[in-house]
């Protein structure tokens, strides 16, 4: 999680460099005459604005605000489960090959002490 608010914060600090303008959703700004609604709309998430609410909170107001952050997320989610996989596969396919290596092995064994 701490990870993923880490690349949130940059992708938001890439987007302030590009168009220079400072919308941070982190922001407890409840006053009206500013020209940023989405922080007001942000506070009504949970108690105390965005400061006071748990690290889950914050992981979905950042994820509504910024859908790259969500592609981020998802691109993440899929190639570890991709490794996953592709380790388990090979670690059954390792051990069903040693197996059976020693299995025919065995065979071999005990073909050869009856024909001696």
């Amino acid at each position: 999680m701490l990870l993923l608010l880490m690349v949130v914060i940059m992708i938001d600090n890439a987007d302030d460099a590009v168009d220079g303008d400072d919308d941070d959703v982190y922001d407890d700004d409840d006053d009206d005459d500013d020209d940023n609604d989405e922080n007001d709309d942000n506070d009504d998430d949970c108690d105390g604005g965005v400061q006071g609410c748990p690290i889950d909170a914050h992981m979905g107001i950042l994820l509504s605000t910024y859908p790259a952050a969500a592609v981020v997320v998802v691109v993440v989610v899929v190639v570890v489960v991709v490794v996953v996989v592709v380790v388990v596969v090979v670690v059954v396919v390792v051990v069903v090959v040693v197996v059976h290596v020693v299995v025919k092995e065995e065979e071999e064994n005990k073909k050869g002490r009856r024909t001696s």
